[in-house]
């Protein structure tokens, strides 16, 4: 599809400025800036984008395949048509390499107590393991434990599992979740998952504190489903990408049941830690326990890119505001109903679609934005994020001079929508901004109703969050109140049951796109007041993200 720019307005708005006598108020330059892109967001568009993306020509949109191949030649030639400029040197792509790693079955971590008492932990089974970086191979020779209770560091909560101990060149033990006595369960929300609660937080921070590896004990309760789901992965295909320093330790989970009778050749009790864990007096401790492993797996890679393009500021060039949207999806497989090609289309052409919506929105201004305007379509985001991990690890400008992360993902389209449901909503002063938009549109911000579901932690913007930079990822749909009709709830229920991740999430003649309209018209609203701003947001001060800003800024 080549469609030719809407540009005629926006050169007939620039000769007018051209030639006039009188300045332009900024609240009146701000309107006339918005309206003119806004104008050139439509809902045929849009289609047009999703058609050709989720069309089984591109195969699902799969890194490593025919699909990436013609997905990455569709986005460089409409960042092209569109007047986006490159950033990797004359390219459009940022290379991303992507690194798989299959355990073994023989895999063994092993952990001797006084006396020579020891317990063994078979790979799959007992314990899932994750090797470090692009070794092929773990060999752990007997190492300290210690026992560090969640493996949290929250000084701004006033929290510390780590004070007073010593983990380095040990492994370290960890409990999983937050603490949760109510003492204490106000500074982590009130049972809802903060940030603190993740796995890549916590290795993080035994990595920072020079640990050779954590151990989490997986406990059902917590958690919320059981060792089956989490061993079942144990053997099979991981991805990543190169793993910075801080974070180049070995990481592994343990099945509750294993890790208790392992405690208890020392002498421990597993009740008895996870109580003292949740408490605000908890003391880490060193164990009587050494633990070993021998670990192999097979290693494979895929090269595949980010897509970026970057619409140069006028005033403030340096500074930038980023848009992201993942262009992969998760390939064939399977048959179903006689369909193998998981096309993808809400999942996330409609995210990539806005993408290039706003791209052309801000590049049809009567004049660019004072800061500047990245826009960058991730790969691998359905194998962990990984594009936007090594967009964040390896940033093609400077994250110091990053105003914001908008990022678009499975946008619905199931008609005009009242609401704009937003993850994360208190977590910065992007609120105010995107309140603004969303308030114009017509619509109301609703907080995610459920948090606990951690959709949060499952986007692209998250890595850019954990490197500092201030993000939104916010989803438009209905209120509660007035409660929606059961035909839009329907529509709903259907996606998440019938078409998440499968052949069905195709492009369906009877779509209607004004709700993704909508989306794209706040993103794009949210995005130029932030590009026209003299300010530059942080994150709130209780926000545990708010150390990494501080340091990023600095």
């Amino acid at each position: 599809m080549a469609r030719p720019l809407r540009r005629l307005p926006a050169l007939v708005l620039l000769v007018c400025i051209g030639t006039t006598v009188r300045p332009v108020p900024a609240a009146e330059d701000r309107a006339r800036l918005e309206a003119a892109g806004l104008a050139t967001i439509e809902a045929a568009a849009l289609r047009e984008h999703v058609e050709v993306l989720a069309s089984d020509e591109f195969e699902g949109r799969k890194p490593g395949t025919a699909g990436e191949e013609k997905s990455l030649r569709y986005l460089q030639a409409r960042f092209r048509e569109i007047g986006l400029r490159p950033v990797a040197g004359d390219s459009y792509l940022q290379p991303v390499r992507l690194l798989s790693q299959q355990v073994q079955p023989d895999g063994r971590l092993e952990l001797r107590a006084p006396g020579g008492k020891k317990a063994t932990w078979r790979v799959g089974g007992d314990a899932l393991v994750n090797l470090i970086g692009e070794e092929a191979e773990l060999s752990v020779p007997p190492t300290r434990v210690v026992f560090a209770g969640h493996g949290i560091f929250a000084p701004e909560r006033g929290w510390d599992d780590y004070a007073g101990l010593d983990v380095e060149g040990a492994v370290v033990l960890a409990l999983d979740g937050e603490p949760t006595d109510p003492e204490v369960a106000e500074l982590f929300d009130a049972g809802v998952p903060t940030y603190y609660s993740t796995p890549g937080c916590k290795k993080a921070e035994a990595g920072r504190r020079g640990a050779v590896g954590i151990v989490f004990v997986h406990r059902e309760v917590v958690s919320g489903f059981p060792w089956a789901a989490v061993g079942g992965q144990a053997l099979g295909e991981r991805w990543s990408v190169s793993a910075p320093p801080a974070a180049a330790l070995f990481s592994a989970a343990v099945r509750e049941e294993h890790a208790r009778e392992a405690l208890a050749l020392a002498g421990l009790d597993l009740d008895a830690l996870v109580a003292a864990a949740a408490r605000a007096d908890f003391a880490a401790r060193p164990l009587s326990l050494e633990l070993s492993a021998k670990v192999r797996a097979r290693r494979g890679e895929i090269d595949s890119a980010n897509v970026v393009g970057l619409l140069r500021g006028s005033e403030r060039p340096e500074e930038h505001v980023i848009y992201t949207a993942h262009w992969d999806h998760v390939g064939v497989g399977e048959p179903v109903d006689g369909d193998a090609v998981r096309n993808g289309a809400v999942d996330n052409a409609t995210g990539v679609a806005a993408l290039l919506e706003i791209a052309e929105a801000f590049v049809s201004l009567p004049r660019a934005p004072r800061r500047s305007v990245l826009f960058v379509a991730t790969t691998a985001e359905e194998m962990g994020l990984l594009g936007a991990k090594h967009y964040a690890r390896d940033p093609l400008l400077p994250l110091a001079d990053a105003v914001a992360v908008l990022n678009m993902d499975a946008l619905f389209p199931f008609g005009a929508q009242n609401g704009m449901t937003v993850t994360g909503h208190g977590q910065s002063e992007l609120d105010e901004y995107l309140g603004r938009a969303v308030v114009a549109e017509g619509r109301r911000v609703q907080p995610d109703p459920t948090p606990q579901a951690g959709a949060w932690f499952r986007s692209d913007h998250h890595p850019l969050a954990e490197a500092g930079v201030p993000a939104i990822f916010a989803v438009g749909g209905p209120l509660p109140d007035p409660p929606p009709s059961p035909e839009l709830i329907a529509l709903y229920q259907d996606f998440m049951t019938r078409r998440y991740h499968q052949p069905a999430d195709e492009l369906h003649e009877g779509w209607d796109f004004a709700g993704i309209v909508q989306d794209a018209r706040i993103f794009f609203r949210t995005g130029l007041a932030l590009a026209e701003d003299e300010r530059r947001p942080n994150w709130r001060l209780d926000s545990p993200y708010r150390r990494a800003g501080d340091r990023r800024r600095r």
